[in-house]
């Protein structure tokens, strides 16, 4: 079964342009995360004090609550600092790829936000079953609407992305066929044509 392909993004954009207005706001968001998050280790004092309250009002009686606790928010900060990173890496090479036509450079950025749905599916299913379990049903299906609608954005924009890739492959092997066409006719070889078509 062919997978479905937008033609436009949000219904008012082309997809190279829509393409390029979602890596932006990617690279954008993760830049912003980049800088919270590394505020956030370097803020040690406030860092100590809010795990410090949190110990303090849900396990009193825990000695090892705020080391325990620190080293989780550490790990989790630093985690997060790495994603940002990467993603940020494959969003400047889909808006490298997207400008120059490079087809090359816009998989690792598909790829990541692929990886991105499913470990998104995976952890979303089981928080759901967790509230639904230990805390309620209502909040459950509270986090299973925020969940599908956190879905289906980011496999809006994984076709939107897919959508303008698979386009340019098209282009670029039409083009291709045209240019062998010449050459069987012409005689004129295609690295010469397109040659010519540069200059």
């Amino acid at each position: 079964m062919k997978l479905w392909e937008p033609t436009g993004c949000c219904f008012c954009f082309s997809l190279r342009t829509g393409s390029l207005i979602l890596c932006s706001f990617i690279l954008i968001g993760c830049a912003l995360n980049l800088y919270i998050s590394w505020n956030s280790l370097n803020n040690n004092d406030k860092l100590v004090k809010v795990i410090g309250e949190y110990c303090s009002r849900e396990v009193p009686d825990d000695s090892d609550c705020k080391m325990r606790m620190k080293k989780l928010v550490t790990g989790l900060l630093t985690t997060q600092m790495i994603m940002s990173v990467i993603k940020m890496i494959c969003s400047s090479l889909m808006i490298f790829g997207i400008t120059k036509n490079m087809t090359n450079l816009m998989i690792p950025m598909m790829v990541l936000l692929l990886i991105q749905l499913v470990f998104a599916l995976v952890t979303g299913l089981s928080f759901i079953i967790m509230l639904a379990t230990f805390v309620s049903g209502a909040a459950a299906f509270g986090a299973l609407l925020f969940i599908v609608v956190v879905l289906y954005f980011e496999t809006y924009f994984l076709l939107v992305l897919r959508a303008y890739y698979m386009q340019v492959k098209r282009a670029a092997g039409l083009m291709h066929d045209v240019l062998q066409e010449a050459e069987a006719t012409v005689g004129i070889p295609e690295n010469k044509v397109l040659l010519k078509l540069k200059n």
